[in-house]
């Protein structure tokens, strides 16, 4: 999992943790492949929907790509890993934004779209990280992962994102979404607060300790002061 908040230039990251959940469920909701949200952009229209099988490498290396060169950076192997992992999965809700541009030149060989977005939606602890502080409740929905190709950033995709996640949280009988942001990434919070999320607490400004370990095995990082903000979504 992740909080949302990066070293990037960006409004629409958030620090990946990637641990994979300790307990695989049944399938529900999570698995359906239509579109969650559609919206219109200046580059063409954008669908986000549920993570399929032929998105895991595109969500990866998107994820990978996000944080390149950042503290929270990842392995293109652990992100799709963490990616095959919740294909269908019931606890962890990954969504992809893909973009049906209106300049074919922007889309990837042999491609009919191009994914230019991803996020998850966790609906259990289990698969989150150790938060040594700032817990979001352990059984109301926890968004994280969220990245946004580059090249198409500042144009809509997060929000359509966060708009998708609702209508997921809604799909689950949920009313409330938390997640973190790093309080120096003031573009993230501009972004979160501009949406409907509000600040519940803070870190001191000089939180000791250290963050949960990635892929649940190693990778520990020293903690950098966040907020828990949540939403309450409309029914």
């Amino acid at each position: 999992m992740i909080v949302a908040a990066v070293a990037l230039p960006s409004a629409a990251c958030s620090r990946p943790v990637l641990k994979p959940c300790r307990t695989r469920l049944k399938v529900v909701a999570c698995a359906a492949p239509a579109a969650v949200k559609e919206a219109v952009i200046p580059a063409g229209k954008v669908t986000v929907g549920f993570l399929q099988a032929n998105d895991v490498q595109g969500a990866g290396l998107l994820l990978t790509r996000a944080f390149a060169g950042t503290p929270e950076a990842v392995k293109l192997d652990e992100a799709v890993k963490f990616m095959q992992l919740h294909i269908n999965d019931e606890q962890e809700c990954t969504l992809v934004a893909k973009l049906l541009p209106t300049d074919p030149a922007l889309l990837p060989p042999g491609k009919s779209a191009r994914l230019v977005g991803v996020v998850s939606l966790s609906f259990s602890a289990a698969g989150r990280e150790d938060f040594c502080s700032l817990a979001p409740p352990a059984d109301q929905p926890y968004l994280s992962n969220m990245a946004v190709d580059p090249k198409f950033r500042r144009q809509g995709i997060a929000r359509a994102m966060l708009e998708a996640c609702d209508s997921a949280a809604q799909g689950r009988a949920q009313d409330t979404i938390w997640l973190h942001v790093r309080q120096a990434d003031e573009a993230a919070q501009q972004l979160y607060t501009n949406y409907g999320y509000s600040e519940v607490v803070r870190d001191p400004a000089s939180a000791p300790g250290v963050f949960g370990l990635l892929l649940g095995g190693g990778g520990a990082q020293a903690v950098r002061p966040r907020i828990l903000m949540k939403r309450q979504v409309a029914q």
